[in-house]
C-alpha cells in the first residue's frame, strides 16, 4: 500500500524536518496543505526538506513555489490551474466518481471513503462499486478520508493501492508519536 500524507491545516513543530524524515520512511507524497500560510512561511518549511525530498512535496497553496523548489502541484477550489510556466506533475481533490471520471491529472484523492478523523462530521460517502472498480484499474486513485491501518485490507479489497492518510498520523500533532503511527502503517 503506497502512504500519502496530508498534512494539517496549521503548520507543525519543525515541520520541515518531520517531512523529511517521514518521505525518507517511504511516504510516497507529502501533502502541504497550509491555506493561512503565507508565501514566506510556506518558503521557510520547504527550504527545511530535504532537497532530495522536495520533489514528493505537493503544493496545495503558493503554486509558483513549485518551480523555486521542484515540488509538485494539487489543484484546488482556491487554486484549479497551475502557473503558466508550470509543466510537472498534477493531481486534485475529488468527492465523487463523476469528478473522478472528469480529473485531468496524475492522481486523485478520493475522499470520504470512511468517517473523516481530522474534520468532524464529514461522514463516509457512497461510491458505485463496480464503477468504482472500474476506474480504479484505469486510474491512479488515492483513498483518503478516515484512514487507519486497521482499514487497510478493506481498501486493498476494494482495489485501492495508495492511500492518503491525515487525522490518523497527526494525531496529538507530537512528532515522536507521528512517527510511531506511521511505523504502524508501514506494517499493516
Amino acid at each position: 500500500m503506497k502512504i500519502y500524507y496530508i498534512t494539517p491545516s496549521e503548520p507543525l513543530a519543525d515541520e520541515g524536518t518531520l517531512l523529511s524524515t517521514m518521505l525518507g520512511m517511504g511516504v510516497e507524497r507529502v501533502h502541504l496543505r497550509h491555506p493561512a500560510c503565507s508565501e514566506a512561511e510556506l518558503s521557510d518549511i520547504l527550504s527545511s526538506i530535504a532537497p532530495d525530498f522536495r520533489s514528493r512535496v505537493v503544493l496545495h497553496d503558493c503554486h509558483q513555489l513549485a518551480l523555486r523548489y521542484g515540488c509538485t502541484i494539487h489543484l484546488n477550489r482556491r487554486h484549479p490551474v497551475p502557473p503558466d510556466d508550470y509543466a510537472g506533475p498534477l493531481s486534485c481533490s475529488c468527492h465523487s466518481l463523476d469528478e473522478v471520471e472528469a480529473a485531468r491529472v496524475d492522481y486523485c484523492t478520493l475522499s470520504p471513503i470512511f468517517d473523516s478523523i481530522s474534520k468532524p462530521g464529514y461522514t463516509a460517502a457512497s461510491f458505485d462499486c463496480l464503477r468504482l472498480h472500474s476506474l480504479l484499474v484505469d486510474r491512479n486513485i488515492v483513498a483518503l478520508g478516515g484512514i487507519t491501518p486497521d482499514r487497510f485490507n478493506d481498501l486493498r479489497d476494494m482495489g485501492f493501492a495508495s492511500v492518503a492518510l491525515s487525522g490518523y498520523i497527526t494525531g496529538d500533532g507530537v512528532s515522536a508519536h507521528i512517527i510511531e503511527r506511521l511505523k504502524k502503517c508501514f506494517n499493516s
